[in-house]
């Protein structure tokens, strides 16, 4: 048993002693599923059977919460979560703007140097009668123009970001 449990482990080097018993109780139980699933099916025969069956085991426990998690805007909003996402679901991830219609998230425009293209003046800046402040970066929901001094963390504005805090 210490030699099938050692070959597919989740156990993580950890100080914390309830995090190393869950990766133990993590470790048994899908060596469990697994040797019931094969008593089941045995004329599943390959050889990386087990492999098989613990990257479909993780896919059945995980999917729905990846895929609700994918409709949150702020955590979308890093490249490698949401690319991380795109792997596991297999399908692109599409952000749903306030009007109600979808886009895809990784739709940029660029000029012929390869460069993110200049979307615009800061709407935010015109409406306060401030100078016209060029930008390179788009609200991720409205698509509105917004300046590295309206934007917060990710170009997204004020009222987009509120509004998805209020939506979790």
């Amino acid at each position: 048993m210490d030699k099938l449990l050692a070959e597919y482990t989740v156990k993580r080097r950890t100080n914390r002693w309830p995090l190393a018993l869950f990766y133990n109780i993590i470790d048994i139980a899908a060596l469990a599923a697994y040797i019931i699933y094969m008593e089941h099916n045995p004329q599943f025969v390959s050889s990386d059977r087990r492999r098989r069956f613990l990257k479909s085991l993780s896919l059945q426990l995980c999917g729905k919460n990846i895929e609700q998690r994918s409709k949150n805007c702020i955590v979308t909003s890093k490249l490698h979560v949401r690319s991380a996402m795109q792997d596991v679901l297999g399908q692109e991830l599409r952000l749903s703007i306030s009007s109600g219609s979808t886009t895809s998230i990784s739709q940029t425009r660029r000029d012929s140097t390869g460069r993110v293209a200049v979307v615009g003046s800061c709407y935010i800046c015109r409406e306060l009668k401030r100078k016209q402040r060029k930008t390179r970066k788009a609200c991720t929901n409205c698509r509105k123009p917004v300046c590295d001094e309206h934007a917060i963390t990710r170009p997204t504005c004020n009222t987009c970001f509120e509004s998805c805090a209020n939506s979790i």
